[in-house]
């Protein structure tokens, strides 16, 4: 008996501790929220209507994202979860959608206001027609973009995904190259490999004013096996001296073997891109392939031509039976050239990219 009520008041307690963390309040707990939270630099209003809607007035100092661009969730996603937010919209319904997912994403303290700016116009609490704040001002604190234009991002390459990590077979086997093997082509020229153990291989990045430009500046990074990527500083924030950090600009992936990867909408600087997400985070038909519910680059590239095709078959078939060494022939990456490599090779014949050009 004893046990029990210990069971009922802790779960009691942990309910209460959600509530506590996760409401959906009417317009005068928010305005009351606001005042108490006056002097909170942590305390965040968000709107997430359009910019028309916006313009038309909001509450003061509010932030916005729009509900429907197309990328919504991962924008807030990059926001700094260890903030206080009070979320809103017009009446209600998209602030009503947005506020579970924010609890799935991990925020800890989210505030839903019902019946939106429509309830909250019906009163006599301030209105705003002040332009929005600089939503990067609410990214997590960790310098990213500050001063250059940079950002962090992720990516699976199908060849050494397993369905959770990537392959650390030619870092284990000692194969990587200790300097990138790009050429003169990137801005980190004489970049070398750092002695991370999780490195998977060399990834180039590019950054670009529109998709179908030449690169402004692309750098030699490295591969971890969870996806992310980091310079050879092991920083995961990519900087770019040639950018700058009040634009927003299209990034692309390179990786010798592989199809390349754009962003499918700009990146702004101090940004998390995750192109394992979702297939509309990479620009194109079909560009990424699902892999265990993750996102990943074909492979099969082998001369970076953007095309899978018989051009890459004659590459895997002159390097065929290589043992211990670094080609892009080796698909999955594990330091040898054989029919595993050639079987992601006939799984993506005839796919059409864009060519790698660092």
């Amino acid at each position: 008996m004893f046990k029990t009520l210990i069971f009922i008041s802790t779960l009691l307690f942990s309910s209460y501790t959600l509530i506590a963390q996760f409401q959906q309040i009417g317009v005068d707990y928010a305005n009351q929220l606001i005042e108490e939270n006056a002097n909170n630099p942590l305390f965040t209003v968000l709107d997430v209507r359009t910019i028309s809607e916006y313009e038309a007035g909001h509450l003061p100092n509010a932030y916005r994202i729009d509900f429907y661009d197309s990328d919504f969730e991962q924008q807030i996603d990059q926001l700094d979860k260890n903030r206080i937010y009070l979320i809103y919209c017009q009446a209600g319904f998209r602030s009503g959608l947005s506020y579970p997912m924010m609890q799935n994403l991990g925020f800890e303290e989210v505030y839903d206001m019902l019946g939106g700016f429509g309830a909250w116009g019906a009163t006599n609490y301030p209105i705003s027609f002040e332009p929005e704040p600089n939503i990067q001002e609410i990214y997590p604190s960790n310098n990213c973009g500050s001063t250059t234009f940079s950002f962090e991002t992720k990516v699976f390459l199908e060849g050494y995904f397993n369905g959770e990590n990537q392959s650390l077979l030619l870092n284990d086997k000692n194969l990587l190259p200790n300097q990138q093997p790009f050429g003169n082509s990137v801005s980190n020229i004489n970049a070398m490999l750092n002695n991370n153990d999780a490195v998977v291989d060399w990834i180039g990045v590019c950054i670009h004013n529109n998709i179908d430009e030449p690169a402004i500046e692309c750098l030699a990074t490295l591969l971890l096996t969870n996806g992310e990527i980091v310079t050879t500083n092991n920083e995961s924030c990519v900087s770019f001296t040639s950018a700058s950090n009040n634009q927003n600009y299209h990034i692309s992936i390179h990786h010798e073997g592989h199809l390349s990867l754009y962003s499918n909408v700009t990146v702004s600087s101090g940004q998390f891109y995750d192109f394992t997400t979702s297939i509309e985070n990479a620009n194109g038909i079909e560009a990424m392939k699902n892999v265990n519910g993750f996102w990943v680059a074909f492979g099969g590239d082998f001369d970076n031509n953007g095309i899978v095709n018989n051009l890459d078959f004659n590459n895997w078939s002159n390097e065929g039976a290589s043992v211990n060494t670094y080609v892009p022939a080796d698909a999955d990456g594990n330091g040898i050239v054989n029919n595993l490599d050639y079987n992601v090779w006939a799984l993506n014949r005839s796919k059409v990219g864009k060519p790698f050009s660092l």
